[in-house]
């Protein structure tokens, strides 16, 4: 290394907000959507399937964050990422049937 004192390299390693503080943000805000579609009731106004398939990607996305990141999946096998992965598809699959149901 060259001279350098540990300020320096505290200031060259340290990150400013970490992946999780992101991803925990990106959550909050796709949560406070999923309310406010309820809350002022859009569903009724703008029409159901485009809201629903809405709702239905956003749980998807959370999710998928949720089982990446707080559940420590990122990092693993392939094998063991795709168990949360077919469930939520499943589980969003059968709320999308189920709603388009006549």
């Amino acid at each position: 290394m060259e001279n350098s004192s540990p300020s320096e390299i505290k200031l060259k390693t340290y990150r400013w907000v970490r992946p999780c503080t992101i991803v925990w943000l990106v959550l909050i805000a796709l949560t406070l959507s999923t309310l406010a579609v309820g809350k002022f009731e859009l569903i009724d106004v703008m029409g159901g399937r485009p809201l629903v398939a809405f709702l239905l990607i956003t749980t998807f996305i959370k999710g998928v964050m949720i089982s990446d990141y707080f559940m420590g999946l990122k990092f693993v096998r392939r094998r063991w990422r795709i168990i949360p992965l077919i469930y939520l598809i499943i589980v969003c699959s059968l709320i999308w049937i189920a709603y388009n149901q006549n």
